[in-house]
């Protein structure tokens, strides 16, 4: 659970998550985990008709290959709501994390 979510404990169960670590915080962000993350993923790319969603990119993508991304990162207040996740190809995705540092074992010899 990140670490300022605070859980609400009604809302979460007016949704009836499919994964018990999935949850409503109390400012009513939403935290998807396990098989939520796979419906919402779904989701997504009916929405983006399998299509990149990033403007100027037209690549098609399959469900496979589709990468999600978050328009406000989870760590920056951001969650897994549909308005906050964008449908990507590879190259898009990797566009937008081009400045993060490399995660250990990453490119090291």
């Amino acid at each position: 659970m990140p670490r300022a979510a605070k859980r609400d404990p009604l809302e979460t169960l007016t949704r009836a998550f499919l994964d018990e670590r999935s949850f409503i915080s109390r400012d009513g962000r939403e935290f998807r985990y396990g098989e939520d993350v796979s419906v919402r993923r779904h989701e997504i790319w009916e929405r983006s008709g399998g299509f990149c969603e990033e403007p100027g990119c037209n690549r098609c993508i399959s469900e496979e290959t589709m990468e999600m991304h978050h328009v406000k990162h989870r760590s920056k207040g951001g969650d897994d709501s549909k308005a906050n996740l964008r449908a990507c190809c590879y190259r898009c995705h990797r566009k937008h994390h081009a400045d993060r540092e490399p995660r250990w074992g990453e490119g090291r010899a």
